[in-house]
This record gives C-alpha cells, sequence and structure tokens, in this order.
C-alpha cells in the first residue's frame, strides 16, 4: 500500500505500527519457514518519509549463522507484481548476446530470468557486463553444468541459480561414495569442480535407484507395474539429494519439493549457497 493513499492513523507508529509491524513481521516468519532455521538476532534501522517508521532495512542472523536481509516500505507500489517486458532468444553457440540485452534494456527490464547452459548463460554474462548493465541475474540450473565460472570470468558470482544437490562442502556418507565413484571411474574427475552436470548427475542417481527399488518391490520390468510400485514404495532410501519415505503418490509424481530447491551462486569454482 502507498503512504499517500494511507489514512492518518495508518501514517503513526502509534497506531498504525510501522512497517516493521505492518509488513517485516511476516517476513520474518517467512523466512523461518522457508529456511527451517530460528531467527536469533535481529538489527533494523528504518526512516520516516510519508509516514512515522514507513522505510525499513532489517537483517536477522538465524541459529545456523546464516544471515538475511530484508527491506520493507509502505511507500512503494500498491500491489507486488512482475510484468515481463520482453523474451529473447539465443543459439548454443552464439558469442554476442548484446543485441539480445540491448533490446530488453530499452524496454526497461530490471531483472534477467536466463535458461541456458553454460556456454551461452557465459555470454548473456559478458554482454551484461559490457553494456555496463548491473541487473540481477536468475538462472536455472543448467550454468551450472560446464566451465561457466572460466567461460564468464569475474562476474560469475552475479548470477544466481536454482540447484537440489551440491558436491562442494561437507558429503554425506552417499556423497562421499558417490564423488569417490565418479574419481574412480573417470580420471578427468579430481574433485566437485569437474563433475560437468552435477545436478543432473544428481537427480539421475536417486532416480535410478528409485526406480531399481519399485522393479524389486514389483518383481516385474513390466511400465505398469513399475508405476504401481512407484506410487506405493515401501522402502525408504537414503539418496543423495534426501531421504526418500513414499516420494510418490497416485496423484503425486514430484519427488522434489519446494524445499528441496536452494538458490546458489559461484564463488570462484565453488558452488555456495546464497544468503
Amino acid at each position: 500500500m502507498c503512504s499517500s493513499n494511507q489514512p492518518e492513523w495508518k501514517r503513526s507508529r502509534d497506531t498504525g505500527g510501522g512497517v516493521l509491524l505492518d509488513l517485516a513481521s511476516h517476513h520474518v516468519d517467512l523466512v523461518q519457514h522457508l529456511l527451517g532455521d530460528p531467527v536469533v538476532r535481529v538489527y533494523a534501522t528504518t526512516r520516516s518519509l510519508r509516514g512515522e517508521g514507513d522505510h525499513a532495512a532489517v537483517q536477522l542472523e538465524l541459529a545456523s549463522g546464516a544471515m538475511a536481509q530484508i527491506f520493507v516500505s509502505l511507500g512503494t507500489v500498491d500491489e507486488n507484481r512482475m510484468e515481463i517486458v520482453g523474451t529473447e532468444k539465443f543459439e548454443n553457440n552464439d558469442v554476442d548476446m548484446v543485441p539480445q540485452l540491448t533490446r530488453l534494456k530499452d524496454k526497461g527490464a530490471d531483472v534477467i530470468i536466463l535458461v541456458g547452459n553454460a556456454a551461452p548463460g557465459a555470454q548473456v554474462m559478458k554482454a551484461r557486463e559490457r553494456l555496463s548493465w548491473k541487473v540481477p541475474v536468475v538462472s536455472h540450473w543448467g550454468i551450472s553444468g560446464g566451465r561457466f565460472p572460466e567461460l564468464t570470468g569475474p562476474t560469475a558470482g552475479e548470477a544466481h541459480f536454482v540447484q537440489t544437490y551440491s558436491f562442494f562442502g561437507k558429503q554425506s556418507p552417499v556423497g562421499e561414495r558417490v564423488l569417490a565413484a565418479l574419481k574412480s571411474k573417470y580420471p578427468a574427475i579430481k574433485g566437485p569442480g569437474d563433475i560437468f552436470a552435477p545436478i543432473g548427475t544428481a537427480n539421475a542417481y536417486d532416480a535410478m535407484h528409485l526406480v531399481a527399488l519399485a522393479i524389486e518391490q514389483a518383481k516385474s520390468t513390466d511400465g505398469e507395474a513399475i508405476r504401481a510400485a512407484l506410487e506405493d514404495l515401501k522402502t525408504p532410501y537414503q539418496g543423495l539429494i534426501k531421504t526418500y519415505n513414499k516420494p510418490f503418490g497416485a496423484t503425486n509424481h514430484d519427488a522434489l519439493g519446494p524445499e528441496d530447491y536452494i538458490m546458489v551462486h559461484y564463488e570462484g569454482d565453488n558452488v555456495v549457497p546464497v544468503y
């Protein structure tokens, strides 16, 4: 709600509560719900422009040590909305994305939603850099498979992308076993950064084991029998991404839900969560 359209009682901190009570409190709840991590410390600064305490910047410290930032205002637009101002396409071997990004820039885009693999994704980032266009870039997982940091250069970390699994960092016993097996079978893999399609590898690894359990349960390789077994899989499976306990049902064919995805970015050659 825009402050200029608010009644006088809403603009008063005593009667309206200000933006911290009105908006920020809900965002704090949302952060804890999405991350499953309680807030242990809060820092906030407020400003009063068209009402008392109608702008605030909040930093949350979570129990895990992660930090989250919230910016809230009662002096912005009347609703939360997203408008697609343009859609551009490219070929996998394109080496100049400046024309596409120029058209998006001219249309007033304030964020780039990228669907592409490492090589064209790198060209998008290079074109963005050449245009001195500092808009955020949010990508699907494709840029994690390949030499994106090497091909992109210093702005690689500015692209945030979705991920279900990372071979970087401390691994579960399953992750340690899979990484060791990959190194043993493929000499070119010396570490996590050499796994060319990490998300595809993790998803395929877990999926094949779930299918194997379904075949064993069905005592058959018939397609309908496997489907029925998958929809009522009785054996839990500890996979790379998570523990699957009855992951499918007659009306649910998605073993992964929103809680299984995280936003990450590159720090050097490492893929790390975005906090």
